[in-house]
């Protein structure tokens, strides 16, 4: 009789996973700081040359820096936003005068989002799911990674204490947005202890209109108000559990 010799020609294994049903999702508040930071870039290059009556304001405005000039806002009355600059610029100040409110904030950019919100999934955008995503350092499966995508509204509150000032300030950003080549928004969720880099997207309207916002109150405020939409990426991590399925590959050879 021959004998049987085996001989092992491959040992392969792979992951199989089960979502566990737990998971974990992210915020907006890093869409609203990009559209943010992206609408106080579009003054960073505004410049006034001269020295025309009626410029001086917006022109002090475009040196302040950046995050002095549009806030992501928590409100979206002008009252409660020129409340709410002045008190952080002025610190720790118990009472502030309306004129010294006005002083410290003016002029100003407020960006606030309704939670009118639409999920994408058609030709906006659809959702996604990346499998086996997140993994530890042996390559053992902890989670998958779905990214949806959003569409958000926003206002955009410009305020001043002269109309001249709010004139410039809306005729700056109408320029800026019809010149605009880039619409991307680049921002960073934090998702199973790691940063996942996510990109949203500013629509921007054939015609752009303000509205006007100016308060019924004492005193020399006038503000407008101009809708945006961002469709955003947002994610979420759906935790697994893995088991690694080993596969032998033999072959018998009888001598």
């Amino acid at each position: 009789m021959s004998d049987l010799t085996v001989m092992g020609l491959s040992r392969t294994g792979e992951w199989q996973s089960t979502r566990t049903g737990r998971y974990e999702t992210v915020g907006l508040n890093t869409v609203d700081n990009a559209l943010a930071s992206r609408i106080s870039a579009m003054f960073t290059n505004a410049v006034v040359l001269g020295n025309a009556p009626g410029t001086e304001r917006f022109a002090s405005f475009l040196k302040w820096q950046p995050q002095d000039r549009v806030f992501a806002g928590k409100f979206d009355d002008v009252a409660q936003i020129l409340r709410s600059i002045a008190q952080e610029k002025a610190g720790q100040q118990p009472t502030l005068t309306d004129e010294k409110i006005n002083s410290l904030a003016l002029p100003v950019v407020n960006v606030s989002r309704t939670f009118d919100l639409v999920y994408e999934n058609g030709d906006e955008g659809k959702s996604v799911w990346n499998y086996k995503f997140f993994t530890d350092d042996s390559g053992k499966p902890l989670a998958d990674l779905l990214t949806q995508y959003v569409s958000l509204s926003y206002e955009v509150m410009l305020i001043a204490a002269e109309k001249e000032t709010l004139a410039m300030m809306c005729n700056a950003l109408a320029a800026s947005f019809y010149s605009m080549t880039e619409h991307t928004l680049s921002h960073t969720a934090n998702l199973f202890n790691s940063d996942i880099p996510l990109q949203s997207a500013i629509a921007t309207p054939k015609s752009l209109m303000f509205t006007e916002m100016t308060p019924s109150t004492t005193g020399r405020i006038f503000a407008a108000s101009l809708p945006l939409t961002v469709t955003a990426q947002v994610v979420s991590a759906w935790e697994v559990e893995a088991t690694r399925m080993i596969t032998n590959v033999d072959m018998a050879l009888r001598g």
